[in-house]
């Protein structure tokens, strides 16, 4: 049985919209320490979107390097992003979906 969502906003159905920094990491998609990163993502209404998002990265406990997105909304240091209008971490986009 699934979750109900009592009519909350939540990010559940977003999971085509995210992009995921760890994963783009993995795959080669960014640079090391690139300052920024050009995004290109499907929107809900079928257009394909594309922007600039910065980057920052921070050093691990043992070594290496961690990259992050930085929210073009709020300037939050976030791991995911979505994208099925705006650029947007998690709490802004559910406080945007809230507000509409």
């Amino acid at each position: 049985m699934g979750r109900q969502n009592s009519g909350r906003h939540t990010t559940h159905d977003l999971k085509q919209y995210l992009i995921d920094v760890r994963d783009w990491c993995r795959r080669g998609m960014i640079e090391p320490h690139a300052e920024t990163t050009e995004v290109t993502y499907p929107r809900r209404d079928g257009r394909v979107g594309n922007g600039v998002v910065s980057l920052v990265w921070t050093n691990c406990t043992f070594g290496g390097y961690r990259a992050w997105f930085l929210c073009p909304q709020c300037g939050r240091r976030v791991a995911i992003l979505y994208c099925p209008d705006v650029i947007a971490c998690r709490p802004c986009y559910l406080f945007d979906a809230a507000n509409r």
